[in-house]
């Protein structure tokens, strides 16, 4: 409504500033609610300008997964964002909470996004030993779907022997179980998954592509299941 629109114009014009605000992130979460579709754009496009900012802030991080949960039209622009600086939001207080979030919500080409920038070689063993980045990890472990799963894994695996007694080393290895039985050496590698994935879904030719080309093959068949799963539900809401 017209006659409300200075509110949403100074919410929006000093974003930052209501949303790291005690009071004020919950007066920026009522205006995603009661706002018209404009104005609805107008403040969430603000939050998702200023999503690195607002992730690492005690009160703002409440404001970000807030439009993550109820104004999902918006989500893969504030994941792609978070996948950008993964490493670094894993490892913070705030910030490590937002990218559980993301990692629960995400369509499955954001979270094979996030999962492949989580499992980087030369970094993976920060993030298990750091006392945030680890439950971001635990939760991927959690969530992710083959071979994205297996791709973590293999990036986890060469450092089990050397983690496998201390505490955070235990909280993934249980994950890990979860997920297979077995334990993380008799999970399938990622390129072991891929191809079994693709020659079950009727691919030819599997062995002469690379391992990027299998994983853009693999992620863009998971994005039109998923699609596929929307259509029915709806047809059947």
């Amino acid at each position: 409504a017209v006659h409300n629109q200075f509110i949403f114009d100074a919410i929006s014009a000093n974003c930052f500033h209501v949303a790291s605000h005690r009071h004020g992130c919950c007066v920026f979460q009522r205006c995603v609610d009661f706002a018209n579709p404009h104005q609805q754009h107008q403040v969430v496009m603000e939050v998702v300008d200023k999503t690195v900012l607002l992730v690492q802030d005690a009160f703002g991080n409440y404001v970000v997964q807030y439009v993550l949960e109820q104004v999902p039209q918006y989500r893969h622009n504030i994941i792609n964002i978070i996948a950008q600086s993964i490493i670094q939001l894993s490892r913070q207080k705030f910030s490590s909470n937002v990218v559980e979030k993301c990692l629960q919500l995400a369509s499955p080409e954001g979270q094979a996004l996030m999962v492949t920038s989580l499992a980087q070689k030369d970094q993976i063993l920060t993030l298990l030993q750091d006392p945030y980045a680890n439950y971001v990890v635990q939760r991927a472990l959690q969530v992710a779907n083959s071979p994205h799963l297996e791709v973590l894994a293999d990036a986890i695996r060469p450092h089990m022997p050397a983690i496998r007694n201390t505490s955070y080393g235990r909280r993934i290895q249980s994950k890990i179980v979860k997920r297979c039985p077995g334990g993380i050496d008799s999970m399938p590698t990622a390129e072991q998954a891929m191809t079994r994935m693709l020659q079950d879904a009727g691919e030819s030719n599997v062995a002469a592509l690379s391992s990027h080309e299998m994983m853009e093959r693999v992620t863009q068949m998971l994005g039109m299941l998923a699609f596929g799963a929307q259509v029915r539900e709806n047809v059947h809401v």
